[in-house]
């Protein structure tokens, strides 16, 4: 092989390499951004605590309420 052939099929490693590392960030940043989404409208979604308690007693009715 010629020195002009070796440092073209350098090049071109180089280059695929660059490639598949850019690719693979990509995916990554894709995934971190759905898994960020996910958990964002899984907090989001929550329904508030809503507490009702209720007795009957000799003095009448007590009801306690706790939340919107």
């Amino acid at each position: 092989m010629e020195d002009k052939e070796m440092i073209e099929v350098i090049r071109e490693a180089r280059k695929a390499g660059m490639q598949t590392a850019l690719l693979m960030f990509g995916a990554l940043l894709l995934i971190s951004f759905l898994f960020g989404f996910y958990i964002y409208k899984s907090f989001n979604d929550t329904p508030t605590n809503y507490v009702t308690a209720s007795q009957t007693n000799e003095s009448g009715d007590n009801t306690i309420t706790q939340g919107e």
